[in-house]
């Protein structure tokens, strides 16, 4: 459960960026990756750090909530078997939790910076 309540801080503080940024943005819409992964582009182009962990954090909340086993989608990143038991969520917690503060100071920084 920590592991999506991790990816649920990411989804609220990410959208909360986002519509700080531009309050014109849609909320539902925030909460969809495609569109969000659009608004980002739009506004903070590539370079976020982390922005890798975050999709695997991503895939491995759904995964969890979803499948209960390593999906497709989770197995494109390193370590994760395609159809085996998710284990060792612990460990990677740990890993993608520092990753976590790195891509939200960065998102921050990129979005509201000195703006404040």
């Amino acid at each position: 459960m920590i592991i999506v309540a991790l990816y649920r801080k990411v989804e609220l503080t990410r959208k909360r960026l986002l519509k700080h940024a531009d309050p014109n943005l849609n909320d539902r819409e925030l909460f969809i990756f495609k569109k969000v992964k659009e608004q980002l582009e739009k506004k903070v182009a590539y370079g976020i750090k982390a922005n890798q962990a975050i999709d695997e954090l991503r895939c491995l909340n759904n995964a969890i909530k979803h499948e209960g086993i390593v999906s497709e989608e989770l197995s494109r990143f390193p370590d994760w078997i395609h159809g085996e038991e998710l284990s060792d969520l612990d460990k990677a917690y740990e890993r993608l939790s520092k990753d976590v503060r790195v891509y939200l100071k960065d998102l921050y920084s990129k979005l509201i910076g000195d703006s404040q």
